[in-house]
């Protein structure tokens, strides 16, 4: 499955950085393009968004679920909390 080259994920950060990680657009898509590229066989994952935690919404996410990728904004208030909480992994 290839992705429209807008969707393909690319590097902005320094060479240093962007080859350790790469930064990704959050997106289901860009995520199993991500996974592929590294090997993962299509058939064994796959990224879905998931739009609740309601009964209802869980219930529209294919199952068996293997993890949950939580996404959320990067300001520095999140840094400070972060740092208070555990040292730093990097």
């Amino acid at each position: 499955m290839a992705l429209p080259s807008s969707s393909t994920p690319t590097a902005s950060a320094p060479a240093s950085l962007g080859e350790r990680w790469p930064p990704l657009e959050s997106t289901p898509a860009v995520f199993n393009q991500f996974v592929w590229s590294l090997g993962v066989p299509e058939d064994d994952v796959e990224f879905h968004d998931v739009y609740g935690l309601d009964a209802d919404a869980l219930d529209m996410v294919p199952q068996p679920v293997l993890a949950v990728v939580l996404c959320f904004p990067d300001p520095p208030q999140v840094h400070s909390i972060l740092e208070e909480i555990s040292p730093p992994i990097l």
